[in-house]
């Protein structure tokens, strides 16, 4: 039933994020990580939700989060800096 409902919460949030429905996004990967809080491709979709939707600080811990969990994801580091820049 888990596995379902994860199954379900990702494919339905990465559809959302192609479809750039970003706080469909952000519900559906907030389910998925409540489920499975190491899912580290679903930090980095909702990060790039959050900085959509201009939650800076949300979409900027996002991307740290899916670092740590994947430090070879190099599309987060790069999307961390620009937000960095844009922050700073």
């Amino acid at each position: 039933m888990c596995v379902r409902v994860c199954m379900h919460a990702c494919t339905r949030a990465y559809m959302c994020v192609n479809n750039r429905a970003w706080q469909l996004a952000v519900e559906d990967l907030d389910k998925l990580l409540h489920i499975d809080s190491c899912h580290a491709d679903a930090y980095f979709y909702r990060a790039q939700a959050y900085a959509e939707l201009k939650l800076w600080d949300q979409s900027l811990a996002d991307f740290s989060a899916a670092i740590h969990l994947n430090p070879r994801n190099s599309k987060a580091f790069y999307y961390r800096g620009c937000l960095l820049r844009k922050c700073a």
